[in-house]
């Protein structure tokens, strides 16, 4: 039996197993809208899947619509498996009772294919809500004919829930191929009586009222971090007393990984290692303040340069080899198995030196290293940071969200990702360096999400904005200008993809291979890039004229603080720029 015909039969098995299911008595587990936002692929079980997401776009009170694109007909190319991070998931549905619950449950609706509500479009998709290892499937069919909308109510083990999301699959037909077809697929809570996940604002973070840990290096009191007064004058140690849930407010001031009780000083070993479930925050003026006097990312700054030595003005291509820096931490910060409560927010992330032994971990993330589970890093600047595989930042099998944050002269490539795939938001990358390839970022084996970045002036051998490598990078309403590689500053030097999506975006000698999609070619015309300043001269062809609906609605404002989503052409519409800034 073809490969082909098993898969129809286990289709086919599956539909009528899912017919012989009874709907769960007790209250179902769902997701709301803004909760299906988290959800990022990740096929645990189906290595070389080939369907993706191209689009997400979050309709308010409504639910989530996922623009996915079937490549072929063969196995895998028409399956797509579309859920959270075991990590992540546990978050997501941390303080619910999901004991009380016998049922997860989700609701489909076919918007239309490839762009089209014709009643001519033939075929079925298959559709179910996936937890854990189990899954409840649904046919929908593609036409407008009755019925394209179907609830999924897959019965749970409350001991699985570690992983949720959904499937979608093209039962292939006699006389019609899903072949390099999208579906519009429009996934929302399926009642409003279940137990729906909300999403925090991370635009609105209210200040906390218990469970602070305060560090200040200029504290003279009782060193216990219980307030500003008796502050934690060593961040290492506000860290050792925190447990899952703690917030930590750092003032204004250097704090370095040798600092602390029990740090031997001069250990490049040594890194500020976040733990799952603690947010650090920076940023406070000096001697503390209330949340409200923040000033993001400040002058809190987390230092690599353990004997404050490192010399000026040495060219950036030769810091990872400078003998200034060769006593440097190799990670000023590290991070594995965390959730995406884990933040890291207002830090200037300064001179780590990832020149360790290759086989280490310590050859890769000068400024962070990461490896596994999920992290939020944000109001953040990376600079000055070295290392072989991400001088600011390497990640690793993981799904950070970084946004709001800024990478400047990090020599080995900004940000390295292997295999986890990032979500990029509202940063600017500028003048980052990479012997090899990816001056600003490298991605291999992974999918992620680019959406409005600025990249201006980095330098790799290959790909000087970004680089990737068996990787299928979405790219939305970003800027990619005057980063140059072997290709001088043609288009391979601003992205360097085989599989990019690429759209809404300003990219620097477009080529036939990403025109379309509203990209253009137009000088950005930056108010004064020669001093970094990145906004945008009122005639910008990057004044709105972005995709309003790439930028997750929950990021109302830009690296600067200034609010997206403005008329900024006076044309009585309301669109978002392309870039990192607002006009």
């Amino acid at each position: 039996m073809s490969a082909k015909m098993k898969q129809m039969l286990i289709t086919v098995i599956l539909i009528c197993m899912g017919l012989l299911i009874s709907d769960a008595s007790a209250m179902k587990l769902t997701l709301s809208d803004k909760g299906l936002m988290l959800l990022n692929e990740y096929s645990p079980h189906m290595s070389g899947i080939k369907a993706t997401i191209l689009e997400k776009r979050y309709i308010e009170g409504v639910g989530v619509e996922f623009d996915i694109y079937f490549p072929g007909n063969e196995e895998l190319e028409n399956s797509i498996y579309y859920v959270f991070s075991p990590e992540g998931t546990e978050e997501v549905f941390k303080g619910v009772d999901v004991a009380s619950c016998d049922a997860f449950e989700l609701k489909f609706t076919i918007v239309a294919v490839d762009g089209s509500t014709s009643e001519e479009n033939t075929g079925i998709l298959i559709v179910g809500a996936h937890m854990g290892g189990a899954y409840r499937p649904e046919a929908i069919s593609l036409g407008e004919i009755q019925p394209n909308t179907a609830v999924s109510t897959t019965p749970m083990d409350t001991d699985k829930v570690f992983r949720a999301g959904f499937t979608a699959h093209m039962l292939t037909k006699k006389g019609w191929k899903p072949n390099g077809t999208t579906v519009t697929l429009l996934i929302e809570p399926a009642s409003k009586d279940g137990i729906l996940v909300p999403l925090d604002d991370p635009s609105e973070i209210i200040e906390p009222t218990s469970g602070i840990i305060y560090v200040d290096s200029n504290a003279s009191g009782a060193d216990n971090g219980s307030s500003w007064t008796d502050a934690f004058k060593y961040l290492q140690d506000g860290l050792h007393s925190a447990s899952e849930g703690d917030k930590i407010w750092v003032a204004d001031g250097t704090y370095k990984p040798d600092q602390g009780e029990n740090k031997k000083k001069g250990d490049k070993s040594l890194s500020f290692v976040l733990k799952k479930g603690v947010a650090i925050y920076g940023g406070f003026p000096l001697g503390g303040g209330p949340w409200e006097e923040r000033n993001r990312p400040g002058n809190t700054i987390l230092s690599g340069d353990l004997q404050g030595n490192d010399a000026a003005g040495v060219e950036l291509k030769e810091n990872l080899d400078d003998k200034t820096r060769s006593d440097n931490s190799y990670h000023v910060v590290s991070a594995s198995g965390t959730n995406f409560d884990t933040i890291l927010d207002g830090f200037v992330i300064i001179g780590g030196n990832a020149k360790g032994p290759s086989q280490s971990s310590f050859h890769k993330g000068g400024g962070l290293y990461f490896k596994s589970g999920s992290l939020t890093v944000s109001n953040c600047v990376f600079k000055l940071n070295c290392g072989f595989f991400g001088g600011a930042v390497c990640n690793r099998d993981g799904n950070p969200l970084m946004f709001n944050c800024n990478f400047s002269k990090d020599m080995g490539g900004a940000v390295y990702s292997s295999k986890g795939s990032p979500l990029i938001y509202n940063c600017v990358f500028i003048l980052n360096h990479a012997k090899e390839k990816g001056g600003a970022i490298y991605n291999e084996y992974n999918s992620p999400i680019i959406t409005n970045c600025t990249f201006f002036r980095n330098i790799a051998y290959a790909g000087g904005g970004i680089y990737c490598e068996k990787s299928t990078p979405i790219v939305n309403n970003c800027i990619l200008w005057d980063n140059s590689s072997r290709y001088g500053k043609l288009e391979p030097s601003q992205i360097y993809a085989v599989e990019a999506t690429v759209g809404y975006s300003c990219i620097q000698g477009l080529t036939e291979s990403l025109q379309g999609n509203n990209n253009t070619e137009l000088d950005p015309e930056f108010l004064d890039a020669e001093n970094n300043i990145f906004d945008l001269k009122k005639d910008s062809p990057c004044v709105d004229a972005g995709d309003n609906g790439s930028l997750p609605p929950e990021l109302n404002v830009d690296i600067d603080g200034t609010a997206r989503l403005k008329d900024g052409n006076n044309d009585g519409t309301v669109q978002i720029d392309i870039g990192a800034q607002e006009f």
